[in-house]
């Protein structure tokens, strides 16, 4: 039997979860009908027959399209010369596991059905998201200018440095290649004082020089070189005297130095869509959401009925007290499903709003939230302040109210 641990059955789990999806397919090719569709994706496949496990074909698509699934990194794996050839033999041990999986019948342990079902569940769930919801998502220009002005300090060129150092052991051999590069004539120019009196065999290498780091950044030539970069951050260009930075002496000088500079929008336009995708999509989905639970009919019974036993004001009080977002933004939703037409379901909307900004910086979502407010409570207390939150958010000096007794004030 197998194990009681998920660790045990992880790789076996996934793989067979292509197994189980095959059931729902429909009538798709199926030539090893003995382990389901295992590869490809169940449409007629007329491609050459390329590899044989036992009984299980891997034809040329197949290959292809395992391939297509991989991570980057593993991709990375199975390139340059014969990567067919030692791919192939991945698949061909990929195989083994599931048709051994299959003829042991594994597959009808508990933890193994338990798992399908977990996977299937999941990846028909992102399917109907990715192919159906977000398929067409396109972020309007707007947005992308809003969200820029807003967050302009999240689209900075981080200023750096370029330094070169003689590294010595202690204060007194510092103290002579320090006058040494005052005297006169070759021999006490940088390179030569460097070569001289340093103990940084990686750096001497280089005369010295540390290349480019941003302030606290990582420095491979010298030890800690957090704690350098940190140390050093804000010298003017020029030679310094010694100086002792952990447990080394340093004579440093910098050589240029460039300061933080504002992206312009083109430059961060693309990080600002990648910004704003999870904020999109997770926009449609609590649209698809409340329109496909307007459609069908929900019902909950026992201790899950709704209300739960809670007023809307113990709801909302709950939400307010937790620490997570997440939680909150739960509790708020409870009030928009139970108590639709209470006046705590608009302080929701508003709360949920703050939380966007807040939390996740999210101004797609809160502007839906406090538009929904306005149209579907006109006559809630919250209209006013919805409103100027509305009118200002996009300000990168405004600041979100972390209650609405401060935004009152």
């Amino acid at each position: 039997m197998l194990g009681t641990s998920w660790n045990k059955c992880a790789l076996i789990v996934v793989v067979l979860s292509i197994i189980l999806l095959s059931s729902c397919i429909g009538d798709g090719q199926d030539s090893n009908s003995q382990y389901g569709v295992v590869y490809g994706d169940s449409y007629l496949d007329n491609s050459d027959v390329v590899c044989k496990v036992g009984n299980l074909e891997i034809t040329r698509k197949q290959m292809d399209m395992r391939f297509e699934e991989l991570p980057v990194k593993l991709q990375k794996r199975f390139s340059g010369e014969n990567w067919q050839r030692r791919f192939i033999n991945f698949m061909v041990e990929e195989a083994l596991l599931v048709t051994k999986c299959v003829d042991e019948k594994i597959i009808n342990d508990p933890l193994v059905q338990r798992n399908l079902i977990s996977q299937r569940r999941y990846l028909l769930a992102e399917g109907y998201k990715n192919v159906k919801l977000f398929d067409d998502l396109i972020i309007d220009e707007q947005q992308l200018h809003d969200y820029y002005r807003a967050n302009k300090d999240l689209f900075v060129n981080m200023g750096a440095m370029n330094v070169r150092h003689i590294e010595c052991l202690d204060e007194s051999s510092a103290n002579k290649a320090w006058e040494k590069l005052h005297e006169t004539g070759k021999r006490s120019k940088f390179p030569y004082v460097c070569a001289k009196f340093s103990v940084n065999e990686k750096s001497i290498i280089n005369a010295g020089d540390l290349g480019w780091f941003n302030k606290g950044g990582y420095i491979p030539l010298v030890e800690d070189g957090k704690n350098f970069s940190n140390f050093i951050w804000g010298w003017e260009v020029g030679l310094h005297e010694p100086v002792k930075i952990g447990n080394k002496w340093h004579i440093i000088e910098v050589l240029r130095v460039q300061s933080d500079q504002q992206q312009t929008f083109a430059e961060a336009r693309d990080k600002i869509i990648v910004d704003l995708t999870p904020m999109a999509q997770e926009k449609i989905m609590r649209e698809f959401l409340e329109i496909a639970k307007a459609e069908t009919e929900i019902s909950f019974y026992h201790e899950l009925k709704i209300g739960g036993g809670l007023t809307a004001e113990d709801l909302f009080r709950s939400g307010m007290a937790a620490v997570e977002a997440e939680t909150r933004i739960d509790y708020f939703n409870l009030i928009l499903q139970d108590y639709p037409d209470d006046p705590y379901a608009a302080k929701s909307l508003f709360m949920m709003a703050n939380l966007q900004i807040d939390r996740w910086g999210d101004i797609v979502s809160a502007r839906a939230f406090l538009n929904k407010l306005i149209n579907q409570y006109p006559e809630s207390e919250m209209v006013d302040q919805a409103q100027y939150m509305l009118d200002n958010m996009t300000r990168q000096e405004f600041r979100t109210p972390t209650s609405i007794e401060e935004l009152r004030k």
